[in-house]
């Protein structure tokens, strides 16, 4: 069994399934906004003008633990 397939099984169990969504949203999405961020050369006040938030909810998101964003704020 390759890796991806047993990454496949162990989704299918509920309580991994739940655990892995929300490191996800913990560790996962602070690094994807780091990360697109660096690659547009854009700073964290840059994104703040744009989605209409404060400097400091935004640095929070980036944050891994420090704020869990909602559905909404995505």
């Amino acid at each position: 069994m390759n890796t991806i397939s047993r990454f496949a099984e162990k989704l299918r169990d509920p309580d991994y399934r739940k655990a892995f969504v929300a490191a996800q949203i913990t560790f996962g999405i602070p690094f994807q906004i780091r990360a697109l961020l660096r690659r547009r050369g854009k700073k964290q006040d840059w994104l703040a003008e744009k989605t209409g938030m404060l400097q400091p909810r935004v640095s929070g998101l980036m944050t891994p633990g420090r704020t869990r964003p909602n559905i909404e704020t995505l």
